[in-house]
């Protein structure tokens, strides 16, 4: 099963959508997109780990 988050879960005004197969496969996917298109400069591990909080498995809600 896919793993999915949506920017907005991190608090931005974003419809950007990650799936990857594996929850490292997504956080660099999160990563890339926040970088190129939200100008983050970096991401602190603690960042990192809030955005692993909100990870779900896809077609899953998301109050599960």
């Amino acid at each position: 099963m896919a793993k999915i988050v949506h920017c907005r879960d991190v608090g931005r005004e974003c419809d950007f959508v990650a799936r990857a197969v594996t929850e490292d496969e997504l956080i660099d996917e999160m990563v890339k997109h926040l970088l190129r298109m939200h100008l983050v400069k970096e991401l602190s591990p603690a960042d990192r780990e809030q955005l692993r909080s909100v990870i779900r498995d896809e077609g899953r809600p998301a109050d599960e």
